[in-house]
């Protein structure tokens, strides 16, 4: 099976999983490296690490573990590509490995809060990305704090009964978007550490965001 076909076959995402890669031959490395596996499938496996050292065609030694599952053998690199932030994604194709990987795929199973959780830091790795200086980052992972401290904080009022009227989105810039009875929209401030609505209101953190926002949802969120 050449890549191209290879790359047709049903890939699985394991988030939270790890594979072990050392390379293989007369550039063998002092043993194997940790780095985050990607994807699976029955011919090859994709993973993402902090070395750029990896070329198309090198070969590698691997180990990988899924829930209660392990495996080992050798593969090939079929690509490399640039992720930004100084993270790079490779793409292999399975030389050798035991045992054989379908029953693993069909064994191993996957934690659903691990698959939120790291689906989560690749989008936030791909926004970052586009970032121009350390200072547009700095601002940018602020206001995914945020996001992610609202989008908590209503599944929480959920839990409990509550029905918050509002709805919460976040357009490409990343400005949090509150749609209710009195729509408003926040963003994290540049060179300061907090946060300002489109109405003129500053907020000093997350807790006076959250605080601002419990006053919007009031008594008449209770179910």
């Amino acid at each position: 099976m050449n890549v191209r076909e290879s790359r047709r076959e049903p890939r699985f995402p394991f988030p939270g999983g790890r594979v072990d890669v050392r390379r293989a031959g007369w550039k063998a490395s002092m043993g194997y490296q940790a780095h985050r596996l990607v994807d699976l499938s029955p011919n090859g496996l994709a993973f993402v690490a902090h070395d750029p050292s990896l070329e198309p065609l090198d070969k590698i030694g691997f180990r990988l573990r899924i829930g209660g599952c392990e495996a080992e053998g050798r593969a090939v690199v079929c690509y490399r590509r640039a992720e930004g932030g100084g993270i790079w994604r490779y793409g292999t194709l399975f030389l050798e490995v035991a045992p054989d990987i379908e029953v693993l795929l069909q064994e191993a199973e996957v934690d659903p809060a691990e698959v939120r959780a790291v689906a989560r830091a690749l989008a936030e790795e791909m926004v970052l990305a586009r970032c121009g200086d350390a200072e547009e980052r700095a601002r940018m992972r602020r206001q995914m704090v945020l996001q992610e401290a609202v989008d908590a904080w209503l599944g929480r009022l959920r839990e409990l009964g509550r029905r918050p009227p509002l709805a919460v989105t976040v357009d490409r810039d990343g400005v949090l978007r509150i749609e209710g009875a009195d729509p408003v929209a926040i963003r994290a401030v540049p060179g300061r550490s907090g946060y300002a609505a489109d109405d003129g209101r500053y907020f000093a953190s997350v807790f006076e965001v959250l605080e601002f926002l419990r006053t919007l949802v009031g008594p008449e969120g209770r179910s």
